[in-house]
């Protein structure tokens, strides 16, 4: 310990107080920039996952980053958690676009209802958006209301008959 004192009493040298106040306040700029951060592949802030053209109707697809399930509906497009709500085991969609747990067999609809085995809870939602162009985003680290689908835009909704 001595030598770091003695090291830091020269000229221009920041006190132990100082220099603690200086970490505190770049602590605080730091924390201040990543919570307005608009972030990228690592799950958190909008990120851009698929265009709609792409996705059927009816149907679901896993999205590896962030890692969630896309659904689309005449209702709309969701973006859904793919952790099972049994025992936390990473969910699949197999090439019909059934919602699976491969591990205890839990089935969820396009909804995240479970529709199947051990599984009670519904899947979380995240939030979703979709351009007028059909770009669609995700904030997998936001959560909102079950049923609360991003709104298809005009050209993608269903005629009516």
């Amino acid at each position: 310990m001595k030598d770091v004192e003695s090291q830091s009493s020269g000229a221009g040298a920041m006190s132990r107080r100082d220099c603690l106040a200086w970490l505190a306040r770049a602590s605080a700029i730091a924390v201040a920039g990543i919570a307005t951060r608009s972030w990228g592949d690592d799950g958190v802030g909008m990120v851009h996952i698929a265009e709609l053209i792409k996705i059927a109707n009816d149907s679901a697809r896993k999205i590896e980053k962030p890692s969630v399930i896309l659904t689309r509906t005449s209702k709309g497009v969701a973006c859904l958690s793919a952790v099972c709500t049994h025992k936390h085991n990473d969910l699949e969609v197999d090439k019909d676009g059934n919602i699976f747990c491969p591990v205890h067999s839990s089935m969820f609809d396009l909804e995240g209802n479970p529709s199947g085995g051990p599984a009670t809870r519904p899947l979380n939602w995240y939030q979703t958006q979709i351009s007028d162009s059909g770009s669609i985003s995700v904030d997998a680290g936001r959560t909102v209301a079950q049923g609360q689908w991003a709104e298809l835009p005009a050209w993608a909704k269903p005629k009516k008959k």
